[in-house]
């Protein structure tokens, strides 16, 4: 009964060094895959007013811009973007946070802010 014991309460016995260097290799593998797709910064945000595109802004320059249609702030800065203000009531839009891959969306105000990459055909929005 003792033998049994032994070998349930110390599985990772059963592991190999292959073992282990594969977990280790997987590990580091999606480390570096999750922090490539964060550090865009190439890459540009195109603002969409209703059906119309009223800016592209580049992600590399720290900026402010102003959509004065419908009083809102877009905020550019570290290669993300973010709605900053908005005067919409439920301000969801501002409440999204920053973003470097993901489109932020104010339904009230009909503004879209889609980033993409520069080298990129592919939209994550499309018509």
């Amino acid at each position: 009964m003792r033998g049994k014991i032994g070998k349930l309460a110390y599985p990772l016995r059963i592991l190999r060094l292959a073992d282990y260097f594969l977990i280790t290799v997987i590990t580091v593998f999606s480390v570096y895959l999750i922090m490539k797709n964060f550090k865009q910064k190439n890459g540009f945000a195109e603002i969409i007013l209703g059906e119309k595109t009223i800016a592209l802004l580049p992600l590399n320059k720290d900026m402010i811009y102003n959509i004065d249609e419908v009083q809102m702030k877009v905020e550019i800065r570290d290669g993300r973007v973010r709605i900053k203000e908005s005067d919409c009531l439920n301000q969801v839009c501002v409440k999204q946070g920053w973003t470097n891959n993901l489109p932020l969306i104010c339904l009230p105000n009909k503004v879209a802010v889609i980033v993409k990459a520069q080298g990129n055909k592919k939209n994550l929005i499309t018509k």
